[in-house]
């Protein structure tokens, strides 16, 4: 399942969340496993988010979905995309190309993106906070690559788009079926249709902000602490008198580290990285099946793991389920399973024998479903 011209040490060693790399024929045989009119049809869904973007002398105008086939016949014939989140929720073909990216880590796959672009159509120039690699599926796309950028770059005014007020263009890239554009963190970009039926699928690698990982770990924290658990005099801040210095913040930084150890923090993390992007694509309806019956991850689930010498911890979808340290094989195996991929029935059959907790932890969190647990639109 390894990607085609490509060397992964020297990408992780000197590209990965440094610099782009272009990858001509990453997957020289892939077919795309869906057409514009297939897009179209989940963008008409209200459980899948989508939208339109229309590029209008210079402008780029967002409309938010759900859609109607009545609002497709009244685009222009060029000049427009749409973009539909999280296509691997929903197709499984597309869902399997998360196995090409074996050489990072799973839990920071985000989603897959695909978009559809008639000529000239495209989402205008921007950067993101988060890896992604654009692979084309059909037609063909112009890259312009650009500077980096961070929270003080300027943007264009009066839009819903978060799109840059200048755009220093670096290189440029025409991509082909086949080939992936990897774009870290902050490098700005502009991708452009050239021609019609251009479909790109991007797969983002999402990691949570420092203000988010303080946050979910002070909720963790706090619920820790006990009443009788307060500030406290000392010695030193007394001598303060009626002024705050230095000493009360080293005492209040010793009352709150006291709550930062490994399990608390990890814990946090793991149910931050592990749970929804939002609302959307909440779709299996978790059913349990009988001892005999096939069971699979979910094309949805979020899953890692953590273990050390004293704890054993299993997150799905935003949840964490402390483990015995000696289910942390078979545990392992459960996460390193693809999207949609069939649990052994002999496993399955150990976990729900001697570990029903984690059984019905799988189960009710959605990580794993039935053989008729079809995703449903």
């Amino acid at each position: 399942m390894a990607l085609q011209n490509f060397d992964e040490s020297r990408f992780l060693d000197d590209f990965w969340q440094l610099k782009p790399l272009l990858i001509q024929q990453a997957l020289p045989v892939y077919e795309c496993p869906l057409s514009g009119d297939d897009l179209a049809g989940l963008a008409c869904e209200e459980s899948v988010e989508s939208r339109v973007i229309q590029h209008k002398a210079g402008n780029w105008q967002l409309e938010q979905g759900p859609f109607t086939p009545e609002d497709f016949s009244k685009l222009p014939a060029g000049g427009w995309t749409l973009l539909v989140q999280r296509v691997d929720h929903w197709i499984p073909e597309v869902a399997e190309l998360v196995a090409h990216f074996n050489f990072l880590p799973r839990w920071r796959i985000d989603d897959i993106m695909v978009s559809y672009a008639t000529d000239g159509g495209g989402v205008g120039p921007h950067f993101d906070n988060y890896d992604v690699f654009l692979l084309q599926g059909s037609g063909r796309r112009e890259w312009r690559l650009g500077q980096d950028c961070n929270d003080d770059t300027p943007l264009r005014s009066g839009s819903e788009l978060k799109l840059l007020s200048e755009f220093q263009e670096s290189s440029r890239h025409t991509l082909e079926a086949g080939d992936i554009l990897y774009i870290p963190p902050g490098t700005a970009h502009w991708g452009t249709a050239q021609g019609d039926d251009c479909i790109t699928l991007s797969i983002g690698f999402r990691a949570p902000s420092g203000a988010e990982i303080l946050s979910r770990w002070s909720d963790e924290a706090s619920a820790q602490f006990l009443e009788s658990e307060r500030y406290r005099d000392l010695p030193a801040t007394l001598k303060q008198g009626n002024t705050l210095g230095p000493e009360h913040a080293e005492a209040l930084r010793d009352l709150l580290l006291a709550k930062l150890d490994n399990k608390t923090l990890i814990k946090s993390f793991g149910e931050l990285v592990t749970e929804a992007a939002d609302d959307f694509g909440g779709h299996v309806s978790p059913s349990v099946p009988n001892d005999y019956g096939e069971v699979f991850r979910a094309l949805d689930a979020r899953l890692t793991l953590y273990q050390d010498d004293n704890d054993c911890i299993l997150f799905a979808n935003g949840c964490a389920l402390d483990c015995k340290l000696h289910d942390f094989p078979k545990l392992r195996i459960i996460c390193d399973l693809l999207p949609g991929e069939r649990l052994a029935d002999e496993l399955w059959f150990t976990i729900r024998q001697e570990c029903a907790d984690i059984a019905h932890f799988l189960l009710s969190t959605g990580a794993i479903c039935g053989d008729s647990d079809e995703p449903e639109l």
